[in-house]
């Protein structure tokens, strides 16, 4: 209908999802040989996916370019409705759209490199019942869904006076 096209290409505040774009942007960079990771990032973009772990995040952006990632992720992945924050330093308020993460999903098998998609997936199924910030994560598709989904949760308030709970898998 007209009405859930609309709403699916409605932008929204990312919260803690955008730590897919980063997590895939740097796995993509290091594999191309433009950064080298050490074993202390890797483990800092597991826990940024498993634990949802905010200070992991905010480490990332700031030491591999920040909205630059959120930027070619969207590019190699057209990602249409999907932009890096106004305010340079808050990566939560990346925007995006559910066709968007949709589409990242969808598509990330295919665009990324076997062994990156296979770890970002990896992660994303082990996620932990409750977060690094002691959030309970097991809303939405991680509640629901039967099994091990692969699940990103994103939550945060409170921007232009709204919380946001996200779900993605």
């Amino acid at each position: 209908s007209l009405r859930s096209r609309a709403a699916a290409t409605r932008p929204f505040p990312t919260a803690s999802m955008v730590k897919l774009f980063l997590a895939e942007d740097i796995l993509h960079r290091a594999r191309a040989g433009e950064l080298s990771l050490t074993q202390q990032d890797f483990a800092l973009l597991q826990v940024m996916i498993r634990r949802s772990d905010d200070p992991a995040a905010s480490a990332m952006w700031v030491r591999y370019g920040g909205g630059r990632m959120v930027s070619d992720v969207a590019a190699r992945y057209g990602l249409t409705g999907t932009a890096p924050p106004r305010s340079p330093g808050e990566w939560g308020e990346t925007t995006t759209t559910a066709r968007d993460l949709a589409r990242f999903l969808s598509l990330l098998p295919v665009v990324a490199h076997p062994a990156d998609a296979g770890a970002l997936l990896a992660w994303m199924r082990t996620a932990t019942p409750v977060a690094a910030d002691g959030f309970d994560q097991q809303f939405g598709v991680f509640g629901t869904v039967p099994g091990s989904p692969a699940v990103k949760q994103g939550w945060m308030c409170c921007v232009s006076g709204q919380r946001h709970l996200h779900s993605v898998g």
